[in-house]
């Protein structure tokens, strides 16, 4: 039988120790001054614009970097962090970043730190500073292997098209902005993980739209539209433990270096959507490439390939089609199914190789510009917010924005749309 001790008070100088211990393990680490190198730049687009476009680079540790994205994201957009809604949730998550990706767990950290509070505070979660959280956008991309283009290098073209509105289409005001209407071009150097250039908006601490690392890896997302439209879909709509739809494509970024890499990483990972389902394609530098679709269940993979040959993705499922191109394009919904058929034949017209004129043409005959819904209609047109090359092989990017239009200056009530010149951007080397 163990025998208790009797409580006795401990001496002051003890008691004042401890309690010393106990408000340190308490409260927010307190840091080191950051060695944080930060430039910050506009890049296109104003307040009489539809969109302002800034470009950061960042280098020093990852909580440096998570801090002033978290501080950028609260300050410039209003960000904050996501509410717990379930402690045990919110726990696991945070074992599972630590676990699987620490990188993204040492920028919570940060981020925790500019909101002055700890990683575990039991109302904030750290996983997301989100701010004009989105449901649903489309794209068209297609990645051309180097055997195919006029100067041998890889591209991937991509399109991001979104609604100009709110969250949910509508038209925007001074208290509800357009939800895609502050995107951030960042070059992230880190201590840990790879260096990534990247397209990031509503949430600048773990999520990307598209991206290049350091080793030529680029990736994608396009919402998976088809599966909507046909399946019963059971959207989170808060976080929980895994990657959500817009976190795969840093996770990849930091974390693997080639295709094969990047499918292996995925299979490994812990996957849910928040919002709305997508699916990726990805590329590495040597040209291979694949898009990644799940079941609606989302209990089963395809890797789709085209070896040699462009690979094209919109927004329906290419493991549901044996031949895409025999698709009707003109049944209700099947926009992709047009954008999709367009760009393959839009490329297989081109006499021999493939160069960035005839690329960013065929991106172009694909793009979001239909008549815009008229005044009473309280929701505001899809566009293409923008176009990017990712080149693997010298870790660049060429990329223009939507900056607005004039209603009907197009012709046949086509509007005129307003476009940034094209910017380019490179991943520094060692």
């Amino acid at each position: 039988m163990t025998s208790r001790r009797p409580n006795r008070l401990l001496p002051s100088t003890a008691l004042g120790a401890l309690l010393l211990t106990l408000i340190a393990q308490s409260a927010p680490a307190q840091t080191a001054p950051s060695a944080l190198q930060f430039e910050e730049r506009t890049v296109t687009g104003g307040p009489d614009q539809f969109m302002e476009v800034k470009h950061l680079t960042l280098r020093g540790s990852q909580r440096d970097i998570g801090a002033k994205l978290a501080e950028i994201a609260r300050d410039q957009c209003g960000g904050r962090p996501w509410h717990v809604s379930d402690q045990d949730i919110a726990a696991a998550q945070r074992d599972y970043f630590q676990a699987v990706w620490p990188q993204h767990y040492a920028r919570m950290q940060g981020a925790a730190a500019t909101f002055g509070a700890a990683i575990d505070d039991p109302k904030q979660n750290f996983t997301k500073i989100a701010f004009h959280v989105e449901d649903f956008f489309g794209c068209s991309v297609t990645f051309y292997p180097p055997s195919l283009t006029a100067d041998g290098r890889g591209v991937l073209s991509r399109n991001l098209d979104f609604s100009t509105g709110t969250m949910i289409g509508k038209r925007p005001d001074a208290e509800h902005p357009a939800a895609m209407s502050r995107p951030y071009v960042i070059e992230s150097y880190p201590d840990e993980g790879h260096a990534s250039l990247f397209i990031g908006t509503m949430d600048l601490l773990g999520s990307a739209f598209d991206g290049i690392n350091e080793h030529g890896l680029c990736a994608a997302l396009l919402t998976d539209r088809e599966l909507l439209e046909r399946y019963p879909m059971a959207p989170r709509r808060d976080l929980t433990v895994g990657l959500s739809e817009i976190q795969l494509i840093r996770y990849l970024l930091e974390t693997c270096a080639t295709a094969a890499e990047a499918k292996s990483a995925i299979l490994r990972a812990k996957h849910y959507y928040g919002f709305v389902p997508c699916h990726y394609i990805i590329a590495d530098a040597s040209g291979a490439a694949f898009v990644w679709e799940q079941s609606p269940d989302r209990n089963r993979n395809w890797f789709i390939e085209n070896p040699g040959k462009p690979l094209v993705t919109t927004n329906f499922m290419l493991h549901l089609h044996d031949d895409p191109m025999a698709l009707d394009p003109n049944e209700k919904g099947r926009g992709s199914v047009r954008r999709y058929q367009q760009l393959c034949r839009t490329i297989a017209a081109v006499d021999g190789p493939v160069d960035a004129a005839a690329i960013r043409a065929a991106s172009a005959e694909v793009e979001a510009a239909f008549p815009a819904p008229p005044p009473h209609v309280p929701y505001a047109p899809e566009r293409t917010l923008w176009h990017a090359l990712y080149y693997p092989d010298d870790r660049s990017l060429e990329i223009d924005f939507y900056l607005g239009e004039t209603p009907t200056g197009g012709g046949r009530g086509r509007p005129e749309i307003q476009r940034s010149e094209v910017f380019r951007f490179r991943l520094a080397g060692e």
